[in-house]
């Protein structure tokens, strides 16, 4: 929608993607609200909301959609585990 070229750099934690934010190695980092917020409130940090509305979290942090009309990215949460299937219900 703005002509921006993204390369994507895979972390195992978003704590380390934050981390390379504030340091200058990535430029950006899309996180979900609560890990981010200390570092925002702390004013180390910049956050555009992708969602078409504010959050609860932090109503006073503007959406993208608010620069970008139309932009919306939303995510999901998932539990995974493994699964051990007793002999009675697989057998």
């Amino acid at each position: 929608m703005t002509d921006t070229n993204l390369v994507h750099v895979p972390y195992k934690s978003v704590v380390y993607a934050l981390t390379d934010v504030m340091s200058g190695q990535v430029q950006l980092a899309f996180s979900v609200v609560p890990a981010a917020l200390p570092m925002i409130k702390q004013g180390r940090l910049r956050l555009g909301v992708t969602s078409l509305t504010r959050t609860p979290l932090a109503p006073d942090l503007e959406t993208i959609a608010e620069t970008v009309p139309g932009y919306e990215m939303t995510g999901w949460y998932g539990l995974l585990a493994a699964w051990s299937c007793p002999a009675v219900i697989c057998s």
